[in-house]
């Protein structure tokens, strides 16, 4: 036994989605060895809760998923897969598999407190700061921006919010004696846009008394 098996490529790229089905394919290794009667197994190194992600396949070299991934926690799995023959004493081979997570929109937003009470006089002028709503969302980059808006119905007009800040402002003249209280409906979503036309955002909602 004078040869080692060795594997097409030195290497492996791939490209996989965050929560992709337990069993989706990642690829296939393979290892050739120019000794006769050899029989190759493969086996996977690398950091435990990278290769718990990962299930390969002894025999024919096939890599499927096999946990959930996170993209929020991993953006990169980097493993290596060992090819091994049936020969005393026996010899391997390395070749590295480097795999990018995608991103994917998997997280609303959340606004960081419960529905609140506001107080604000009805002579207060036009573009005055009530308060600032904050949403937070776990997903990152687009996925993770949090665009606010507010339900005009809920509104009547008399109220906005800037889409970045959160601030809850006055949008035009208040008058006790005409409405004494408004539920305002603010929205926080994420991906906004991107990714509302198409479906692709997520929001959440809070109530405003």
């Amino acid at each position: 036994n004078d040869n080692s098996p060795r594997f097409q490529k030195s290497f492996y790229k791939r490209s996989v989605a965050e929560n992709s089905p337990i069993g989706s394919p990642v690829l296939n290794v393979f290892a050739n060895d120019i000794d006769k009667n050899k029989t190759i197994r493969y086996t996977l190194e690398g950091p435990k809760e990278i290769t718990r992600l990962l299930h390969l396949d002894t025999e024919s070299g096939e890599i499927v998923i096999a946990n959930k991934i996170d993209y929020e926690i991993f953006q990169w799995l980097n493993v290596t897969v060992r090819a091994t023959d049936s020969g005393y004493p026996s010899r391997s081979s390395l070749t590295e598999l480097i795999i990018r997570v995608i991103d994917e929109n998997d997280n609303n937003p959340y606004f960081s407190s419960d529905a609140t009470n506001f107080t604000v006089y009805e002579n207060s002028p036009i573009g005055f700061k009530i308060a600032s709503l904050q949403a937070q969302d776990a997903d990152t980059g687009s996925f993770g921006k949090i665009t606010y808006l507010i339900d005009r119905m809920s509104s009547n007009g008399k109220f906005s919010i800037d889409p970045e800040s959160g601030d809850l402002l006055v949008a035009d003249y208040l008058d006790r004696e005409a409405k004494q209280m408004y539920m305002l409906v603010i929205e926080a979503w994420d991906n906004y846009q991107f990714g509302y036309l198409s479906g692709e955002s997520r929001n959440a909602f809070k109530q405003i008394l």
